[in-house]
């Protein structure tokens, strides 16, 4: 009796790379793609840049409203990507056990790491180089009716939250020690903008594969849309990641070229293999998951405890009850505007 039919065979004919696709197809909507979301990235990521001196409340509403697109970005976009690699049959071990999840929470914890050690180590030298300042200045008298004052300054009970005074006998102006602590918090909104970025670019690598290797001219269409507006969004989020962390306009170009370029670079990589890749591999679904799992769980961290949380909370929230509820209004607006886009891509 023949098995042709049987559920073995079926899987592994699905595992295989069908040789019979049509390459060509839907080759002009991808290069049309390439360019496409090339100018959006790039568009998306220069806004920040080019109203970084408008009104303070419009750059409030921008950064909400790019922490609800990352947030969404997490949870809608890459971590239901990342279930679908690592649960399927193909992959050829247990695809019963959350991987996906797994890998996530660990990468959030990783990076909660990670930024906890940076902070203390970015504030602490910020108090070190306080105290310096406060020896140079007067460092007889400094040691004679102050010993202490530096050990304090060294010392591991530090959280870096609230920049105290160092110099007890007030010989340091307050402006010198606020350098240092400023200095030290862009340091950390640096750490976060990196970190985002990284996040970004592992998704985007394979959201350019997998739009280079559509042979299906209605799919290709489907995410041609809807990517330029995911990329629109993720180049402004990120952006604004980088002017909370004060790049000057080189670093700040030199950042977001690497995002503006790194879809695009996928789309041409899916399009040189669209002979040869197969997306039901066991290799292409290995990385594909491992990597969607990691950004998942960094950028959904970074959105909420890097971008939203202080947002809320910084020097810069709106005194107006009023704006602060237009403010979360953009959050969830920002939220829903990149979950819809999931329904095409």
């Amino acid at each position: 009796m023949s098995d042709a039919g049987s559920p073995v065979t079926s899987l592994t004919d699905e595992c295989q790379l069908d040789p019979s696709d049509n390459t060509n197809a839907a080759l002009g909507l991808r290069i049309a793609a390439l360019f496409a979301i090339l100018a959006c990235s790039t568009i998306g990521g220069l806004l920040p840049l080019l109203s970084k001196n408008r009104l303070k409340f419009g750059f409030f509403l921008s950064k909400v409203f790019a922490a609800g697109v990352v947030t969404a970005t997490g949870f809608v976009h890459i971590l239901p990507d990342a279930v679908d690699a690592l649960s399927n049959p193909c992959l050829g071990f247990s695809t019963t056990y959350p991987w996906a999840y797994t890998f996530a929470g660990g990468c959030a914890l990783i990076t909660f790491t990670l930024e906890y050690f940076l902070h203390r180590l970015f504030f602490r030298r910020a108090r070190r180089a306080a105290a310096k300042q406060a020896r140079n200045r007067d460092p007889e008298q400094h040691d004679l009716e102050c010993p202490g004052c530096l050990e304090e300054a060294q010392g591991p009970d530090f959280d870096g939250k609230h920049p105290t005074t160092v110099d007890k006998l007030g010989s340091v102006p307050i402006t010198a020690e606020q350098s240092n602590f400023s200095e030290a918090r862009r340091r950390e909104a640096a750490v976060v903008a990196y970190v985002l970025e990284a996040g970004v670019i592992f998704h985007s690598i394979f959201i350019g594969i997998s739009l280079g290797i559509t042979h299906d001219s209605d799919v290709a269409r489907a995410l041609l849309i809807a990517l330029c507006f995911h990329q629109g969004f993720e180049g402004l989020a990120i952006g604004m990641a980088f002017m909370k962390a004060e790049y000057n306009k080189l670093k700040y170009l030199c950042f977001m070229v690497a995002f503006v370029l790194v879809t695009p670079i996928g789309i041409c990589i899916g399009i040189g293999l669209s002979t040869s890749y197969n997306e039901n591999g066991k290799v292409a679904l290995g990385f594909e998951g491992a990597f969607n799992s990691a950004s998942a769980g960094i950028l959904i961290y970074n959105a909420l405890v890097d971008l939203l949380l202080p947002a809320f909370q910084a020097e810069e929230l709106p005194s107006k009850t009023w704006q602060q509820l237009l403010g979360f209004a953009f959050v969830f607006a920002g939220y829903c505007c990149m979950a819809m886009l999931a329904i095409w891509a």
